[in-house]
């Protein structure tokens, strides 16, 4: 399967975001769209992520084999009603996240002797106030 046209020869639209917090991620998406058809004569999509290549801990498991750090993940699908399923997937994964983890932080894992020994917990998500003095600007 060709990763960037179709049957039909249709050319792609190709886009790239690239993230940055703590290390980075990119996504590479191209699609030639709906063609009107199956695998054969249908749209294609790639999804690249980005992983190591910017620094990201990461991992794929594909048919229960592990990799460890790969630098990047292709994700390619055939035909018109793959494309909107992907694009139905990704939608959900994205509002499951926003609704689990809204205010950017995950719930804190905190151990139990600190539970039990009533020793004041740090509030997520707090600034030290030299914090500016540790950010750089490229």
């Amino acid at each position: 399967m060709s990763l960037w046209l179709n049957e039909d020869r249709r050319p792609a639209r190709v886009d790239r975001v690239e993230i940055y917090e703590a290390c980075g991620m990119s996504l590479d998406l191209v699609s030639t769209g709906m063609c009107g058809g199956d695998a054969g004569h249908g749209g294609r999509l790639r999804l690249r992520f980005g992983l190591a290549e910017m620094g990201a801990t990461a991992g794929v498991v594909v048919d229960d084999d592990e990799y460890d750090a790969p630098m990047y993940v292709d994700v390619v699908v055939g035909g018109d009603a793959e494309i909107s399923l992907m694009a139905q997937l990704l939608k959900h994964a994205v509002e499951k996240l926003e609704e689990w983890h809204g205010n950017g932080f995950c719930d804190p894992y905190i151990p139990e002797d600190l539970v039990e020994s009533n020793e004041e917990i740090p509030e997520m998500g707090d600034v030290p106030e030299d914090f500016e003095d540790h950010v750089t600007e490229e």
